[in-house]
């Protein structure tokens, strides 16, 4: 008798579960569409200016203190 109170129970909140995730709107998918250059993870900086040059310093750093671990 107990399975079939804790089934009902879950079947239940299945039933429950599944209504409600059919009563939210659906997220749209947008129409228009996007021009994609083929570098969407480029950075915008331009080449040589100073950020880059911090960025890539701090890279080379972190590189070698990983290798100097070893």
């Amino acid at each position: 008798m107990f399975y079939v109170i804790v089934f009902a129970v879950v079947g239940i909140a299945l039933v429950a579960i599944v209504l409600r995730r059919s009563d939210r709107p659906r997220t749209t998918v947008d129409p228009a569409p996007h021009h994609h250059t083929g570098a969407e993870n480029a950075s915008h900086t331009e080449h040589g200016s100073p950020e880059r040059k911090e960025r890539k310093r701090r890279r080379a750093q972190s590189q070698h203190d990983r290798r100097k671990r070893h």
